[in-house]
């Protein structure tokens, strides 16, 4: 297959941390803390007691503004390496899972061939189920990996929107880029969410006006000359072509 059909490989999301937000925030986190801190224990620190509070302030807090600093400083490298080595390999492994089953028993029909193809996950209520989503120039396939759940099958032309749709935040935004989502409208109104690797390049070819339609098929062959194939003839794609 072409490099069309290969989203992940071709572009992967960078999930990363909103390092500078999390820093600043951390650290007036901390260094509110410790300033009410020492505001309660301004009398104690007073030497001698008839000291003004606001000169405690003035002494104290630069050094309680660094220390907070540091400390957010260490408190956020060590987040931006969780997320670099744990959550955006997880995010990654999500979004492209290994998909196997009914895909590999997949078999186009005459005047047949796949646009597009790439795993992904539909959503059913509060499950996101993996499977391989594949658009040909007549059908729009999801096999699930569970045999637990029917394959959806849509003919061509039988959804009127497909869109990109922002993922949800993830620790209140500190994490960024995560893989956005593919929304599919049909014609009868329900809405098909899937989540991909590669959510631009699958509108790409979902929403694309396919080249090959079944009607328009002998046309365009005779036309290049290409000899008809026997209306029984059946194409299989093999497991390694997904």
């Amino acid at each position: 297959m072409s490099n069309e059909t290969e989203p992940a490989a071709r572009s992967r999301p960078k999930v990363r941390l909103a390092f500078a937000r999390l820093l600043f925030r951390l650290s007036m986190v901390l260094f509110l803390l410790v300033e009410m801190a020492l505001w309660s224990e301004a009398g104690k620190l007073a030497n001698p007691p008839a000291l003004p509070r606001w000169a405690i302030f003035f002494f104290y807090s630069p050094r309680f503004l660094f220390i907070a600093f540091m400390v957010a400083a260490g408190c956020t490298i060590a987040a931006d390496l969780i997320v670099r080595l744990i959550i955006r390999p997880a995010v990654l492994r999500w979004h492209a899972p290994s998909s196997g089953g009914e895909a590999a028993s997949f078999h186009l029909g005459a005047f047949e061939s796949v646009i597009g193809s790439s795993p992904a996950r539909r959503r059913g209520g509060w499950s996101w189920g993996p499977g391989m989503l594949v658009r040909t120039n007549t059908r729009l396939w999801f096999f699930p990996d569970s045999s637990d759940h029917e394959p959806l099958c849509l003919p061509a032309g039988d959804w009127s929107d497909v869109k990109v749709v922002e993922a949800p935040r993830m620790f209140l935004g500190m994490v960024r880029d995560l893989p956005d989502y593919v929304r599919l409208t049909r014609r009868d109104g329900v809405e098909e969410i899937f989540a991909l690797a590669d959510p631009g390049g699958t509108v790409a070819w979902l929403d694309a006006n396919a080249d090959l339609v079944t009607d328009r098929a002998p046309a365009r062959r005779a036309e290049r000359n290409d000899p008809l194939p026997p209306k029984d003839e059946q194409r299989w794609l093999a497991r390694s072509e997904f």
